[in-house]
């Protein structure tokens, strides 16, 4: 018995070492002399090898990995697509074919040598997924953008507005990180937005899951670890450089004031491939939440979602009705809620305080309130003129006590129409526009001398520092050509052809110059005004 084991043992080593070895020569043999690798790719001399083998078309996804994770593919072009640094001529990791019974060649192109420049003109590369009997032609494009990969088998739950489960990969060269990362994770998504969701071009909320279902903190180009994500589609803004740049510079007032509790979201640019379907540039943004706050079990979230102001009424059936819904306001932290008239005192009180009462109480508002915080946003909301913001597109986060005294905060976000971008995606030429809402203007009409000679002061001492004009400018300028050197812009306009995308920005460089030279002026009458 042990001599006929051994006997098959060595028949079935045979058989499949000449099935492997008859593989290998009819692959490889043809093609001739590899001439290069790049990326792990041979670089054939010719293709003639392809003459007996029959071309087919890729209906989904072929199956070409980096390194072991499926690239992104849109189906409708025919693309792979690759994330590679656009700040090296280095390429970096091996792309191969899915399956073993097909190899991955291409022949030789200038631009193979010309790295910096294909990614920035957008060249597709010609490569070829052969096989024994066919061979798929694809075209291969390298963004020097961060690349993310969305898929799930329920598009049409998806479209619906449903939430899906699937599959994500994101690829990032280097943003935030000293080295080439791509996580995978499964995931939980669906549309976001409530006016957006009009928009064909649209944005999603993800929460990211581990194979068991349960939620996965993970680190993305370099934000902190986290396992809900949002996609911001970055529809109404025609440069595609407005709300990064003003959450830059929010992150500056963050930085220079570290001891207030007023940190809000970063975001850094992606590619996005949607169900084998490339759908342009994005913005990866990071949470607002309780742990970028630093929350306690006694604080209380509060996210602003339209221009309504609340009445006590709302307030009233929200409380009776255990909703976390109030009108324009809805209740983001505490996920469980046992007392829901104490989690909304609070905003009640607030509300009632700043917004409905005409009487103001000067040394009793003073105490509800954070000053330094109050200023910081009225700064900023007119620096980066943040037309949608001023109470709409606003986190109240409420710090409370033991005894039930709170003090309010407030964070900015949603920050597409900023820098001149005006509702329904215009631009307003004049650059004197005032943008607030009305916390810290009625404080300072109730104490002129002390508000207007605090919010003056600290407007100086920024203007002194990050709040330059050149630092300004430059944060645009910068933005700008990221978009143009990793060659998304030129994709995103070969998308979204009927969204006009200006490189451009010399007239809106002017109109925030003169911007913030109004502002010198501004910030000096309305201290003493």
């Amino acid at each position: 018995m042990g001599i006929m084991c051994v006997i098959v043992i060595l028949c079935i080593v045979t058989l499949l070492s000449a099935r492997w070895i008859y593989h290998l020569q009819y692959v490889y043999a043809p093609m001739g002399r590899v001439r290069d690798r790049i990326l792990g790719i041979p670089i054939v001399e010719d293709l003639d090898f392809l003459e007996q083998k029959e071309q087919i078309s890729a209906e989904k996804n072929p199956g070409v990995l980096f390194e072991d994770v499926l690239l992104p593919y849109d189906v409708r072009s025919n693309t792979l697509y690759l994330s590679q640094s656009a700040d090296t001529d280095e390429w970096v990791g091996k792309l191969c074919a899915g399956e073993n019974e097909f190899f991955l060649c291409a022949t030789q192109d200038a631009y193979w040598n010309k790295k910096q420049e294909a990614i920035r003109e957008g060249y597709a590369f010609e490569v070829w997924l052969v096989g024994e009997e066919s061979y798929y032609k694809l075209n291969l494009v390298i963004s020097g953008a961060p690349i993310i990969s969305l898929y799930t088998n329920d598009k049409e739950k998806l479209m619906n507005g449903e939430e899906v489960q699937g599959e994500v990969s994101v690829f990032n060269p280097s943003v935030g990180t000293d080295c080439y990362e791509i996580n995978q994770s499964y995931v939980m998504y669906r549309i976001k937005g409530s006016s957006s969701r009009a928009h064909e071009k649209k944005g999603y909320a993800l929460k990211l899951l581990d194979y068991k279902g349960k939620k996965l903190d993970v680190s993305l180009l370099g934000m902190r670890a986290d396992n809900s994500w949002k996609l911001n589609a970055l529809y109404t803004d025609d440069l595609k450089i407005r709300e990064k740049t003003a959450l830059q510079i929010w992150e500056q007032f963050c930085e220079a004031n570290p001891e207030i509790k007023q940190k809000g979201a970063r975001m850094e640019y992606v590619e996005l491939i949607l169900n084998d379907e490339y759908v342009g540039i994005y913005g990866l943004v990071e949470p607002i939440d309780e742990d970028k706050l630093h929350m306690d079990e006694n604080d209380v979230l509060y996210k602003c979602v339209s221009w309504a102001i609340p009445t006590n009424e709302a307030f009233a059936n929200a409380i009776e009705q255990r909703a976390c819904t109030a009108e324009s306001i809805r209740i983001n932290y505490p996920k469980v809620i046992s007392e829901y008239s104490k989690v909304w005192s609070p905003m009640q009180d607030y509300n009632e305080r700043f917004f409905v009462n005409p009487e103001l109480d000067y040394e009793q508002a003073l105490a509800t309130v954070d000053v330094e915080n109050l200023s910081d946003v009225f700064i900023f909301l007119m620096v980066t003129s943040a037309s949608d913001n001023s109470h709409k597109n606003l986190y109240y986060a409420a710090e409370v006590s033991d005894d039930g005294s709170y003090v309010m905060r407030q964070i900015p976000w949603d920050l597409d129409y900023t820098f001149g971008r005006t509702y329904p995606m215009e631009f307003d030429e004049n650059y004197g526009g005032v943008y607030a809402n009305s916390t810290l203007p009625r404080l300072k009409f109730a104490n002129k001398e002390e508000i207007g000679t605090f919010v003056l002061n600290r407007w100086k001492d920024y203007r002194a520092t990050f709040l330059k004009t050149k630092n300004i400018l430059d944060m645009l300028v910068e933005n700008r050509d990221y978009l143009m050197k990793t060659g998304a812009i030129k994709r995103e306009c070969e998308r979204w052809k009927d969204l006009e995308i200006s490189s451009d920005i010399d007239y809106l460089l002017e109109w925030q110059g003169n911007r913030m030279n109004w502002l010198d002026e501004f910030f000096a009458d309305w201290a003493t005004n």
